[in-house]
């Protein structure tokens, strides 16, 4: 039995600064394009910015269908950039909505701030929110992208 690990101030999990580097780097390596494999996907850990995101979703039209569509992101995400890489009707089809549904679930997810919008029809996730890749891309990319405000019904406050 191994002993439980020393948490010392300054350590996350009795874990070294250069232990948790060299563990995010391994599970953030890039793998290969198969289902038989894990990929890992980073959402938030503010309990404060996610009840408001959830709150934003589940009030607004559409609020199950919103849901779904938000929880069904993650395997369609590219790696450090957060854009979406999958067509509205293939991410319809995974959160079991109408393509219809899944336009509207985008644009509010639009309107709350949890997705950026690229151009006609390209979307990244806030990188905030929600990420699949490495901490420092992540950090670089929330540096450049508009600062995620919490929601008050919807409204940015």
């Amino acid at each position: 039995m191994f002993p439980a690990p020393l948490l010392r101030k300054g350590h996350i999990g009795g874990w070294t600064e250069p232990t948790r580097v060299e563990l995010n780097e391994r599970l953030s390596q890039q793998l290969p394009d198969t289902s038989d494999f894990w990929s890992y996907i980073m959402a938030t850990a503010n309990a404060e910015a996610m009840g408001a995101i959830l709150e934003a979703i589940t009030q607004g039209p559409r609020g199950f269908a919103t849901l779904r569509v938000f929880t069904a992101l993650g395997p369609y995400l590219r790696r450090d950039t957060g854009e979406i890489i999958c067509t509205q009707r293939t991410l319809a089809k995974t959160a079991k909505v109408s393509p219809g549904d899944a336009q509207r679930a985008l644009s509010r997810l639009v309107e709350i701030g949890v997705l950026l919008k690229d151009g006609r029809g390209a979307y990244r996730v806030h990188p905030s929110v929600m990420w699949r890749g490495e901490l420092a891309k992540r950090e670089k990319a929330a540096a450049a992208s508009p600062p995620l405000s919490l929601i008050d019904g919807g409204k940015r406050e």
